[in-house]
């Protein structure tokens, strides 16, 4: 029973790791198997031995069994090394980070709301998400600077920063004397947090009450059109509070220019985005065969970059190759 509780979680998770084509969980899962295998065998024989059990046929054992279990161990605990080398790394850096993040924010009310260390080899990458009342401007410098210094190897950070209002300020203007007027920024916050039931990172509103972003998590489940539907039910809901959503970014490579619907929601995710695309519209055949479509029609065209340019978006449009079935109505869009 014992046995089979050492060897068959690895085994499990060496099939998850195939299923999913993740080689680096089913790669770890075999050295796993491997090593309480391996352990297994080696604590069977020295127990064996020790009470004086041995093979009949086997008075003498051959010193090549001994060298063979040791040469295993060696080869087994090189990967086993570099692996605990690994894990050590991820928790000091996420350690020193946290140290790193207060010293740098001190004063300014901070916390970490995500924290994501990974090292690779002599490399370490950080990824570090804060939210804050006042913004640092040489925050992520200082914290690669601090981090190279006590790990001692190359470390890539990332640190994005939210500012956010304070959460204990607002619940003590909660708990405030009845007499005294409630605040009308913490309600809405309250209201707005009550009719967003996804998974959010931040949700922010200003001093005036009159405008709200909405950061959606990655894991909130929701793609780009349910985001849209969303905020234009918030809006509908808030009446007077320019409420924005900011759904998680994901990959947009086409737009149908034929669908107001598309061109609209394409517009409406890029400047939410705050991105700058580069677009790309196909040349148009002068003779197009029978039965390939018709090409967008230049005022289609004009009519995408104008909604662009109405919600803030800068492009950078460019003709591509010509047009084929298939592709005439279509904007290819690249992120930058």
């Amino acid at each position: 029973m014992a046995i089979a509780t050492a060897l068959m979680p690895p085994v499990a998770t060496v099939g998850f790791g195939l299923g999913t084509g993740d080689l680096r969980i089913a790669g770890g899962a075999v050295f796993l198997f491997m090593t309480n295998l391996v352990a297994i065998a080696l604590a069977a024989t020295l127990t064996a031995g020790f009470y004086g059990f041995r093979p009949r046929l086997l008075e003498r054992p051959a010193p090549w069994r001994g060298v063979a279990v040791v040469v295993v161990f060696v080869l087994l605990s090189i990967p086993l090394a570099l692996s605990l080398r690994s894990i050590g790394l991820e928790s000091r850096a996420t350690a020193e980070t946290r140290l790193a993040v207060n010293d740098i924010f001190s004063g300014a009310d901070s916390r970490v709301t995500l924290l994501d260390a990974r090292a690779d080899g002599d490399k370490v990458t950080v990824s570090a998400l804060v939210s804050t009342r006042a913004l640092v401007a040489d925050a992520q410098a200082r914290l690669q600077e601090r981090l190279t210094a006590a790990l001692h190897v190359p470390v890539e950070a990332t640190l994005d920063q939210i500012v956010v209002a304070d959460p204990q300020a607002a619940a003590r203007a909660v708990q405030a004397s009845a007499a005294s007027a409630p605040d009308p920024v913490a309600a809405l916050r309250g209201r707005l947090s009550d009719s967003v039931p996804f998974a959010t990172d931040a949700l922010m509103v200003d001093g005036e009450g009159r405008r709200a972003v909405v950061l959606l998590r990655p894991d909130a489940g929701l793609d780009l059109s349910s985001a849209f539907a969303l905020e234009k039910a918030l809006r509908a809901k808030f009446e007077g509070v320019d409420v924005w959503v900011t759904p998680p970014l994901e990959g947009m490579e086409t737009v149908d220019l034929a669908d107001a619907d598309a061109r609209a929601q394409a517009a409406w995710a890029l400047a939410r985005w705050r991105a700058r695309p580069r677009l790309r519209f196909c040349r148009p055949d002068p003779a197009p065969a029978v039965g390939e479509g018709e090409t967008a029609p230049p005022d289609a065209r004009e009519r995408f970059l104008a909604e662009l340019a109405a919600t803030g978006v800068s492009v950078a449009a460019e003709d591509g190759p010509a047009c084929r079935a298939g592709d005439r109505n279509l904007a290819r869009i690249a992120l930058t």
